[in-house]
């Protein structure tokens, strides 16, 4: 009937509109936190249980490690309340023993949205290649390093 076809047309026009919301907040935070180094900003584009604390104290210690980190968007999907981001973060290390590297970083970021706000962040990217880039080696107990 046409009510269904009516009620139907209104929800897909509003899960577009909230997809099409969090990609725009998913590129803001990226924009403010990841590139204008703002963790502040995370206070007001999350939900309040979402732990604020920790995710200011995890981006301000990337920016001691890195202070000129720069990240992008590669790409963005959305569907229903999640965001998946895909990244790269360039920045020179601070880090004692490795100053003055830079390091390259690809990464999957998977956003879950709450009325509008960021309530979950998965991060998922290769800390060895990090690692590896900084100076570090793997060394298998009794054995050499791995390169």
């Amino acid at each position: 009937s046409l009510s269904v076809i009516l009620v139907s047309l209104i929800f897909i026009t509003d899960s577009a509109a909230d997809e099409a919301a969090n990609k725009a907040t998913t590129k803001q935070w990226m924009k403010e936190v990841w590139q204008d180094h703002n963790s502040a900003y995370i206070n007001e584009i999350t939900t309040e249980d979402f732990n604020r604390a920790q995710a200011i104290a995890f981006a301000d210690t990337h920016f001691v490690r890195y202070p000129d980190w720069k990240g992008i968007v590669v790409d963005l999907l959305a569907e229903d309340d999640k965001v998946a981001m895909l990244f790269q973060g360039t920045g020179t290390s601070a880090i004692k023993g490795s100053e003055g590297k830079t390091i390259e970083m690809d990464g999957l970021v998977l956003l879950t949205f709450v009325n509008g706000k960021i309530a979950k962040i998965q991060g998922f990217w290769d800390n060895w290649r990090t690692m590896k880039q900084l100076g570090y080696t793997a060394v298998p107990p009794g054995g050499e390093p791995e390169e």
